[in-house]
């Protein structure tokens, strides 16, 4: 504690620096006095030699202390002719300042390149969507899944070799997809991608993605409405409606969201497990999942100036159902020969309390000091009821009931600091988290036994992060970012409402990033290392003994400690081609793992537990040419581990190269008519010790239509046209192997509709405080 207060003091001392000097400003536009952002300002010495620079905000102005030596002003950007500026007299005000585009030629088709869509900015990959064939993919969602390095699977999004990222909507995080699907492409600025995030973030977080919306000047009431109807075995229903209101520097937002999603799969498990005896389970699986939400936001926020903005923002979750029916049939084998047969009917039912979140926050700045600060709270109750009962041909039928109560409470707090600092800026502050988790398992049958866990988590944290420009060869410049977190964790556990001090623990850990970002000609790169963790779910650390079926249990694992990564990414950019190859050294990686049991050595026991090293490399090159109507996006990528392990007596190599590819085509014809045709495929692939053991395709097509001046959009789709998705993945452990192929109601028809009138995105930005601890709830 003492180390984390003495951090917080030295960083808090550093706002204390200023400096006075003569200070430049101007705005920088293009042709048709559209602004640009992210455009290098640097000054420059007689000889043309870097002295120090900056970018253009969001509004395409720069604002930066005038050099001493400094006799040139320099603009430059991708895309763009360079623009000299003489640094004469006293001159301070450089008023509007114009840049003139490079026409580029493709074979033969000759366009005139627009902003450029991919460039790099500081830590960040940004894509800009505003003015882009991207403003009108439809929702925020849609807009992710054609960036290239995010991956747009058939009911998430991941980036590319970092997994599922956190999002933030001008800087406030996405808390579920819902909201992405609130978001109208229309709305959005430009979207950053963080592969390696810095020290301001969570250390468990892998990748950021930063939406930034459009700002809108209208006052009065706002409407955004959305109505979607997806068809396939079952139906599923989409309703809701925001309202804003904007008057006086008063931001307010009333969002309902009705969601009605039904699923069906299929599936065929097989079981081999060799032990005393080779053991083959046959299983066959029917699964229906219904999901019935009903959500809501209440937001209020309020400008005193642009410099002071507070706001809170409440959001109640009340889930109408959530079910699961699931029926398995069995065939069990001893030595090849018949031993059992049993089939299984199980319901497994969620009832959920009102859940509550609120947020409260403050933006500000006092001089040269930008201030951030948020508090967090989330409260959420739910109970599982599991009843199933298995008949068995040859033996006795068994019944099985359980219930788990689970209760979750967080409050965290996070300030941010920005101050400009000997030419650069550096960044600092500090988070607090408690949280409060209690899982209790109780079992109403002798085939697995009661437990009652609470577990008790604090993490305190200090960060900071400085940020120059400095000069890369003769005339190019370049931004190094530098920082650290510090993070103290400690977590009590209690079973049976005693402390347990072997399973209660404390870590105390610095995470470093570093990043250099620079431009040679026309080619932008980014080279970055980032420290990164993941600390066990609280569901890994349950040690409650849940039956699956006579031959396996599965369990948490109390003794489960976080794991560690070394990322060291490159990314480079050329016109509209992108490459980025990730390194990662991961250690004390927690993976899924199979172990027979004390009492009878053919029965299995899934728990998860910590494995010693698994590096991981994934490269992936992108391209996004603009042909006349023709937007293509070619994506093509591969992944490969170096990891083997010992199963059923021989030693099984999983690391051999794991390829994918993407090719999204966008149509874009007058009168506001829009089509888009995706393909996607990935080949066989390893991750830890799962084996996905077939190559997957997919096939993608909808067709859109914009009414009433761009203010309704209807949209009709098809979804895995050919049904090819699914999973197939093959599991190893050390006496156990695990095949398992799914199948399930992917393939869907749907229909939307959508209407705005004078819509605003919430435009405050901050991060929310608890955002890694949330996830692990």
């Amino acid at each position: 504690m003492k180390t984390l207060f003495t951090i917080v003091i030295l960083l808090c001392d550093v706002a204390l620096f200023s400096v006075k000097a003569q200070v430049i400003y101007g705005t920088v536009v293009e042709e048709e006095s559209k602004i640009l952002q992210f455009v290098n300002v640097l000054q420059l010495r007689n000889d043309s030699t870097f002295i120090c620079g900056c970018v253009t905000d969001e509004q395409g102005a720069f604002k930066m202390e005038r050099a001493d030596e400094a006799v040139w002003l320099k603009m430059s950007f991708i895309g763009y002719k360079d623009v000299f500026l003489p640094l004469s007299g006293g001159q301070t005000d450089f008023g509007i300042i114009m840049m003139e585009r490079i026409p580029v030629k493709l074979d033969e088709v000759s366009v005139f390149a627009d902003l450029p869509t991919i460039y790099v900015k500081k830590d960040a990959r940004v894509t800009k969507v505003k003015n882009t064939i991207l403003s009108d993919a439809g929702s925020g969602r849609d807009v992710l899944g054609k960036i290239p390095g995010i991956i747009k699977t058939s009911g998430d999004l991941e980036v590319f070799g970092k997994g599922k990222p956190l999002v933030f909507v001008n800087g406030r995080e996405v808390r579920d997809d819902s909201e992405l699907e609130q978001l109208s492409s229309k709305d959005i600025d430009r979207v950053e991608l963080v592969t390696n995030p810095g020290a301001r973030y969570d250390a468990t977080v892998g990748a950021v993605v930063r939406i930034f919306t459009t700002k809108n000047p209208q006052e009065g009431l706002g409407i955004d409405a959305y109505s979607s109807v997806r068809c396939s075995v079952n139906t599923d229903i989409r309703e809701y409606i925001k309202l804003n209101y904007k008057k006086n520097g008063w931001d307010l937002f009333v969002t309902f969201d009705y969601n009605d999603v039904k699923s069906l799969q299929h599936s065929v498990i097989d079981q081999i497990n060799k032990v005393e005896n080779d053991w083959t389970q046959q299983n066959t699986m029917t699964e229906a999942t219904r999901n019935a939400r009903l959500s809501g936001v209440i937001e209020a926020n309020y400008s005193f100036n642009p410099d002071h903005i507070i706001g809170v923002r409440y959001s109640p979750t009340f889930w109408a159902m959530m079910n699961d029916s699931i029926h398995i049939k069995s065939n069990v084998m001893m030595d090849g020969t018949y031993y059992d047969q049993w089939g299984s009917r199980q319901q497994l039912k969620h009832d959920y309390e009102m859940g509550h979140r609120v947020n409260a926050f403050y933006i500000g700045k006092v001089k040269n000091t930008s201030i951030d600060f948020n508090a967090d709270f989330l409260s959420n109750c739910q109970t599982n009821y599991f009843s199933g009962i298995e008949h068995s041909s040859e033996w006795d039928d068994r019944a099985v009931k359980w219930e788990n109560p689970i209760t979750n409470r967080l409050f965290a707090g996070k300030l941010s600091l920005a101050t400009p600092l000997f030419g650069g800026e550096i960044s600092y502050g500090g988070h607090i988290s408690f949280t409060s988790r209690r899982d209790d398992y109780i079992s109403h049958t002798e085939y697995a036994t009661s437990s009652y866990c609470l577990i008790k988590d604090q993490n305190l944290a200090a960060f900071a992060e400085y940020s120059h420009m400095v000069p890369f060869g003769e005339t190019a410049m370049g931004v190094v970012t530098i920082g650290c977190r510090y993070e103290h964790a400690a977590y009590d556990y209690f079973k049976q409402g005693q402390h347990i001090d072997g399973q209660s623990k404390k870590f105390d850990r610095f995470f470093p990033n570093a990043s250099f970002s620079t431009q040679i000609r026309e080619v932008q790169l980014m080279l970055s290392y980032s420290a990164q963790t993941r600390r066990p779910m609280y569901r890994e650390l349950r040690n409650a003994v849940e039956y699956v079926n006579r031959f396996t249990l599965q369990t948490g694992n109390p003794f489960l400690e976080p794991s560690l990564t070394h990322d060291y990414s490159l990314f480079a950019s050329w016109n509209f081609l992108q490459f980025s190859i990730a390194l990662q050294d991961r250690r004390n990686v927690i993976i899924e793992w199979a172990e027979s049991t004390e009492s009878n050595p053919n029965v299995s026991i899934l728990k998860p537990q910590n494995f010693d090293r698994i590096p991981l490399m994934n490269a992936m090159l992108s391209a996004n040419p603009e042909i006349g109507v023709w937007h293509p996006r070619f994506s093509i990528g591969l992944t490969k581990q170096w990891f083997s392990i010992d199963s059923q007596s021989e030693t099984v190599p999983l690391d051999k190269v794991s390829p994918f590819g993407v090719i999204d085509n966008t149509f874009v014809f007058s009168n506001g008519w829009r089509a888009d045709l995706e393909f996607g495929c990935a080949g066989k692939a390893y991750l830890n010790n799962y084996f996905r053991s077939k190559n997957m395709w997919i096939c993608n097509l909808y067709v859109q239509k914009t009414l009433l001046n761009n203010a309704m959009t209807l949209t009709l789709g098809v979804s895995d046209l050919f049904k090819q998705s699914g999973y197939f993945f093959d599991t190893y452990y050390p006496n156990l192997r695990i095949y398992k192929n799914g199948i399930y109601d992917s393939r869907e028809v749907y229909f939307t509709l959508r209407y705005r009138f004078k819509t605003n995105a919430s435009r405050y930005n901050r991060d929310y405080a608890g955002e890694g601890e949330r996830n692990r709830l």
